[in-house]
């Protein structure tokens, strides 16, 4: 639902991505894997679901007028990129903990990856639409029917 109020075209799912996503969370590192894929992360959310409301919470950060890059919003900006049509994703259970920059974090890692990947600087304007109408109440589970998620 999030993809289609940006005017995004629904994204398919990829084993292979969702078979990437799952090795690097394996990890249990909170960071990119520097991987040619676009991908999503996220820490201390009860389900992957509310992991990607978190990063659509950060469309209210997002600047239409000067659409560029900025570390608040790349998680949104990944999500909703108009030229991304593959999607895989992945839990990674991490009894020892997430580690991350600042320490360690005691829950689960969620990451998403997508073909093609995107946050490239000079195409945010054509890969980045504002939303039209709103999104309703049971946004998830209408969009999961909906193969949107």
């Amino acid at each position: 639902m999030y993809r289609t109020r940006h005017q995004a075209p629904p994204l398919a799912w990829s084993t292979r991505l969702q078979k990437e996503a799952q090795d690097w969370a394996d990890n249990c590192w909170f960071e990119h894997s520097q991987s040619p894929y676009g991908e999503n992360l996220a820490l201390g959310h009860p389900s992957i679901a509310a992991a990607i409301d978190g990063w659509y919470s950060e469309s209210a950060k997002y600047n239409y007028s000067n659409p560029e890059f900025n570390a608040d919003t790349g998680q949104f900006t990944q999500l909703v990129w108009v030229r991304s049509y593959l999607l895989g994703c992945a839990i990674g259970t991490c009894p020892d903990g997430v580690s991350y920059a600042g320490g360690q974090w005691l829950g689960k890692l969620y990451m998403c990856s997508y073909w093609l990947p995107g946050n490239y600087n000079g195409q945010f304007a054509a890969n980045v639409l504002p939303p039209v109408g709103n999104v309703p109440g049971g946004r998830r589970r209408q969009a999961q029917q909906d193969g949107e998620l």
